[in-house]
Parts: C-alpha cells; sequence; structure tokens
C-alpha cells in the first residue's frame, strides 16, 4: 500500500482491467483483498473509486465462474 492516496485511486480504478485477464483463482486470493482493503481506505476518493467498481467487480466475482 503505497502512502500517497492518488497512487492507491489509480490502484483500484485499474484492478476491473486486471481482474479480466487473471485466473479466477488468483482473483480471488489476490485482487478481491486488495479492493476489499482499498474500499475501506481512508480517503474518500479511494473509496469512492472502490465504489464506482463494485458493481463490475462483482460480475468478476460471480460465483456462475
Amino acid at each position: 500500500m503505497d502512502e500517497q492516496s492518488k497512487v492507491r485511486t489509480e490502484v483500484a480504478r485499474n484492478l476491473l482491467n486486471i481482474s479480466k485477464i487473471v485466473s479466477f483463482d488468483f482473483f480471488e486470493q489476490h485482487i478481491f483483498p486488495l479492493y476489499n482493503q482499498l474500499s475501506q481506505d481512508q480517503e474518500e476518493r479511494v473509496r469512492k473509486t472502490c465504489a464506482e467498481q463494485v458493481a463490475d467487480i462483482a460480475n468478476v466475482s460471480s460465483v456462475d465462474k
């Protein structure tokens, strides 16, 4: 976790793109926990970015996979 909130915001913004190219197991073990951690960040803009991504992240994490 970077100290700069701008970096954390960009990570949150790009997690969906990363999620689309990695295996579901990798997503489940690494990407989603990071997303969850970022969604509880102390900076509002990081949390807001996560909130904007929540529907798409939910589609990636679907139990149908």
